[in-house]
């Protein structure tokens, strides 16, 4: 079962030597995994919403990826997409292209459009190789450190230098009705295998 293949390599890649789980800090914040089901859950919840079934050309961006379980998950559940993963700590972002290559090998899916970048996801740079996600709709996903204000740093860039219909996806122990200027659309309630609570809270402008 391709979930299983999926879960056993970011299992490999939590347990990998440098990643001082469960908390990594970074040079920008911390990475703390979501685990595999939420995310699945989350993504599954997200392809069945009307604003998703209407956006045939929208591009999918994970702010802030880790070792890229969102983004390779979110081009394996709708390979048709482009997915963009962007993530700023190099050790994370070498893990992530481990965990596609390991994928690929194994032909899981197809994920010829899906890409990995190591840089900032608040640098308009790393997507002007992407013209469709600067001039079309695009999904941004982020977890969000409230201590920090990622999240509302993401809001403000993605009101200033993207498309206004663009859509603001959060997952979190929290849910969110207001980020800077954008407001909730709808929400969906995760429960993980550990009982634990989760949000995907999607917004728009």
């Amino acid at each position: 079962m391709p979930l299983r293949q999926l879960k056993a390599v970011f299992d490999r890649s939590e347990s990998s030597a440098g990643l001082n789980l469960p908390i990594y800090r970074t040079g920008v914040g911390i990475w703390v995994p979501t685990p595999v089901e939420v995310i699945y859950k989350a993504l599954r919840w997200l392809l069945d919403t009307e604003w998703y079934k209407r956006t045939a050309s929208l591009a999918v961006i994970d702010a802030g990826s880790g070792d890229g379980r969102v983004a390779i998950l979110f081009s394996w559940l709708a390979a048709s997409r482009t997915v963009l993963g962007v993530e700023y700590d190099p050790t994370l972002a070498g893990r992530a292209v481990s965990c596609l290559d390991a994928l690929r090998k194994k032909k899981v899916a197809d994920f010829s459009r899906l890409n990995l970048v190591q840089g900032n996801y608040l640098d308009i740079d790393n997507y002007r190789p992407f013209p469709e996600i600067l001039l079309g709709q695009s999904l941004v996903m982020n977890y969000p450190e409230t201590r920090l204000g990622n999240h509302e740093r993401l809001a403000e860039f993605m009101h200033s230098k993207m498309f206004h219909e663009s859509r603001l996806c959060l997952v979190s122990h929290v849910s969110f009705s207001t980020v800077g200027q954008f407001r909730l659309d709808s929400c969906c309630e995760i429960k993980a295998k550990d009982d634990s609570l989760w949000w995907a809270s999607l917004l728009k402008l």
